[in-house]
């Protein structure tokens, strides 16, 4: 019996506390530290959309939403419509790299537009 409670003591280098301090800075970093931030750029769908009336802005800030997904290209024949759908997708991007396209066949026909 004393071997075996002085064989478990020697080899318990790693205590139940050092595990939790271990543990508590492990759950304490960053989501972006961890690889679970905005997924790569190979990883994300192009999307493009079309038509800024009455379901465009709420169906577009649904994508603008998700992580895995990217508006690079907005469309609408009416110039106000389309600008409106390029500055609410610039702005939550923080760039100027929505292209505007006021004929929807041009913007199908980019090959970076998965949907």
């Amino acid at each position: 019996m004393k071997n075996r409670q002085s064989t478990s003591k020697s080899r318990s280098l790693f205590t139940r506390r050092d595990f939790l301090k271990v543990a508590g800075a492990a759950a304490a970093m960053p989501s972006v530290a961890w690889g679970m931030g905005r997924p790569s750029a190979s990883n994300r769908i192009t999307i493009g959309v079309i038509g800024w009336g009455m379901m465009g802005p709420a169906n577009t800030k649904s994508f603008l939403g998700e992580a895995d997904c990217q508006v690079v290209a907005a469309c609408d024949i009416h110039t106000g419509h389309l600008q409106a759908a390029v500055d609410t997708v610039n702005a939550k991007y923080g760039n100027k790299d929505c292209k505007a396209y006021h004929d929807y066949r041009e913007l199908m026909a980019l090959s970076l537009i998965h949907i």
